[in-house]
């Protein structure tokens, strides 16, 4: 693949093609990996964090009842 293929761009694919050409042990490029989904995950709840207006938190005793809360919401807004 070249450089710039677009796949190169998925996470944790530089730590993979860095162990590939020999640059770093497996171990080294699956904790790059770990961390750098962390670091993603962290972002992502981040943005989610400046943009949604209100949290459903929906409990495990609750799950059956996600279609109503889904549906009210959906209905009623946030």
């Amino acid at each position: 693949l070249p450089a710039s293929a677009p796949a190169l761009k998925a996470l944790g694919a530089r730590e993979l093609m860095a162990h590939l050409r020999g640059e770093i042990p497996l171990e080294t490029a699956a904790a790059a990996v770990k961390q750098a989904t962390r670091n993603y995950a962290k972002r992502q709840m981040t943005w989610f964090r400046n943009r949604m207006i209100a949290w459903r938190t929906i409990h495990a005793q609750q799950s059956c009842d996600f279609l109503d809360l889904a549906t009210d919401y959906l209905r009623e807004g946030p």
